[in-house]
C-alpha cells in the first residue's frame, strides 16, 4: 500500500447506517465523529437506504462500489427481508454479494454485520419472531463466511442484548445510546479490517 494515500471503507446497507450518518452529521454525541476517529489511517463513507430488501440493494451497492472503489465494505443488510424469504435465502443472497464484491469487483474485504434482536414496539418485550429468524441468519452467515479468507461476520456484541436503554421506543431502531454503541461497534468492524490493507 502507497502510505501516501489513504484505505477507504464504506459502510453501506438499510436504515441504520443512514440514521447514524445523520446523528453524525448532527453531531449528537461529542465522543463520535464522521471519519470514526480514523482520518489518519482511512477515509470512511456511509449510505444507508431504509426498507429496501437484499436484492434490491445489491444493485445500489454494485454500483457505489463502482463509484467510490473502497477498499472494503461493510454491509448491514438483511434485517428488511424477514417475513416472506427465509434466512437461508437471505443468507444465500448476501453470501452471493460478499462473492461478487471481491472476485467481480475486486474488493479487498467484506464485513457482514449480523442482524441486531429487535424489542416489540406495544410491549417492550423481545420480538420472538423476528428474533429467532434473525439468529438464524446471523448463524448461516457464520457458517457460510467462517473459511472465507476475504470476508468476515461482525457481531454488533453490545447491541445483542435487547437491552431496552439502547432502542427507541418502537423498539427498532436505536436511541442516541444505542447509536454510540453502534458507532462504536462499526469503528472496530473498520479497526479489524484495516491490516488487509497494509
Amino acid at each position: 500500500m502507497n502510505n501516501s494515500v489513504r484505505p477507504k471503507a464504506l459502510i453501506i446497507g438499510h436504515s441504520f447506517v443512514r440514521c447514524l450518518k445523520d446523528d453524525l452529521l448532527r453531531n449528537f454525541d461529542s465522543r463520535a465523529s464522521l471519519d470514526f476517529g480514523l482520518d489518519r489511517s482511512m477515509e470512511v463513507l456511509l449510505l444507508g437506504v431504509g426498507k429496501l430488501r437484499v436484492t434490491q440493494l445489491r444493485r445500489i451497492i454494485s454500483q457505489k462500489v463502482r463509484d467510490l472503489s473502497p477498499d472494503a465494505v461493510l454491509l448491514e443488510i438483511g434485517t428488511n427481508d424477514f417475513g416472506s424469504i427465509s434466512p437461508e435465502i437471505v443468507g444465500s443472497d448476501i453470501h452471493d454479494i460478499v462473492e461478487y464484491l471481491h472476485f467481480s469487483l475486486g474488493l479487498k474485504m467484506v464485513s457482514v454485520c449480523l442482524v441486531i434482536p429487535r424489542r416489540v414496539r406495544e410491549s417492550g418485550l423481545p420480538a420472538a419472531g423476528f428474533n429467532l429468524l434473525a439468529l438464524k441468519l446471523n448463524q448461516y452467515l457464520s457458517v457460510l463466511l467462517d473459511v472465507t479468507p476475504f470476508a468476515f461476520v461482525w457481531h454488533h456484541e453490545e447491541l445483542e442484548a435487547l437491552d431496552r436503554a439502547i432502542l427507541m421506543p418502537v423498539g427498532v431502531h436505536l436511541n442516541p445510546h444505542g447509536q454510540y454503541k453502534l458507532y462504536r461497534s462499526y469503528r472496530g468492524a473498520l479497526l479489524r479490517a484495516l491490516p488487509s490493507w497494509s
